[in-house]
């Protein structure tokens, strides 16, 4: 009877054991789908965007090396928009004489109004990590982040003072899973949100409108310590006119869309007088097809995107593409007259 007991008993426990190990091989899988899918998710996050907000393709239009691209979509530049179109193409000068410079607060709708002697631009880039440049950051008079580029974790490398981060419309959604970008040293004082107008608009009596405009609201709501603002219509036509002055075509026509880097560095033109930029590649770094490219394109994303690869694939996309390179190109340009200087890596006269 004992031994009866006693096997049936070891019987029970190796069904046991078994039973724990095809759960844990499932629960595994599970584990493993999971990730692939959020990883999936994240990189066609622009994706995604192109397919809610859909454009309008007209015709085509050349692009400088990289021949013909469908428009992405509709130009809908307001009177404002078409007037500097026509000036800024007649203007020999500094086209930033034309800025705007319209940032506006949420719901308040009062300019944004700062002046900084030194500024760090901090990019995304994976390269900070090869750096301890943290304190270096850190000691400028204003510190300017990009999108949802975290801080924990990393303040040696990418420091851990935020004055200002600058954010396209889709990484307010990112906010939600983000929410140390919110909390601790690195809380922002200012947060500038652009946005395309059919998601974010003023009206001629200063009504905002559009589904950015109400999650902005929402956000300054809840962060009454941090200043909410929005880039004006008239300000984001700048910018596109810019963009197209100083690259040689349009966004709309190129399929492109506008780095937050770019929109950061104008906006440091405008408030900074000396502005430090971390972690930018000169524009000829990746054009070289032999560059050892095992940098990662993002500091918190170590087995993401290589940089190269990224700026090459962005660079020849058809429709929803950065042009990293090209604007590159208009940063080298402006840092002989625009108070620009790019550490780690820097870049000499000749970049």
């Amino acid at each position: 009877m004992a031994r009866l007991f006693k096997r049936r008993c070891l019987t029970n426990l190796f069904i046991t054991i078994l039973l724990l190990q095809v759960a844990f091989v499932f629960l595994w899988h599970l584990r493993q789908k999971v990730i692939n899918f959020i990883k999936a998710a994240e990189q066609d996050e622009w994706q995604d965007v192109i397919k809610r907000y859909p454009p309008k393709p007209q015709g085509y239009a050349k692009v400088p090396q990289h021949g013909v691209m469908k428009l992405a979509d509709q130009r809908h530049l307001g009177d404002f928009g078409q007037n500097l179109e026509k000036v800024m193409g007649l203007l020999i000068g500094d086209p930033f004489t034309l800025d705007p410079n319209e940032y506006l607060s949420v719901p308040e709708r009062k300019p944004f109004d700062l002046h900084c002697d030194t500024c760090s631009v901090v990019s995304s880039a994976g390269r900070l990590l090869l750096q301890d440049a943290g304190k270096e950051i850190d000691n400028a008079t204003c510190v300017i982040r990009m999108n949802t580029s975290p801080i924990q974790g990393y303040e040696k490398h990418v420091g851990e003072r935020t004055t200002i981060r600058v954010a396209s419309f889709k990484a307010i959604d990112f906010l939600r899973t983000q929410g140390s970008l919110l909390e601790g040293p690195g809380r922002p004082k200012n947060f500038i949100v652009w946005a395309p107008s059919n998601l974010l608009s003023f009206t001629d009596e200063g009504v905002g409108i559009g589904k950015t405009y109400g999650q902005l609201v929402n956000l300054a709501k809840k962060n009454g310590d941090i200043g909410v603002y929005a880039l004006t219509e008239r300000q984001l036509e700048f910018v596109e006119v810019l963009f197209q002055r100083e690259t040689g075509y349009s966004r709309h026509a190129s399929g492109s869309w506008i780095s937050t880097g770019f929109f950061s560095i104008i906006l440091a033109v405008n408030i900074c007088d000396d502005i430090r930029i971390y972690g930018m590649v000169p524009p000829d770094h990746c054009k070289n097809d032999f560059v050892n490219d095992t940098v990662p394109f993002h500091y918190y994303k170590p087995e993401g995107y290589r940089e190269c690869a990224m700026y090459r694939s962005q660079e020849g996309k058809r429709l929803g593409g950065h042009r990293y390179i090209s604007e590159k190109d208009v940063f080298k340009k402006w840092k002989l007259t625009k108070r620009l200087q790019f550490l780690y890596p820097t870049w000499d006269d000749t970049d």
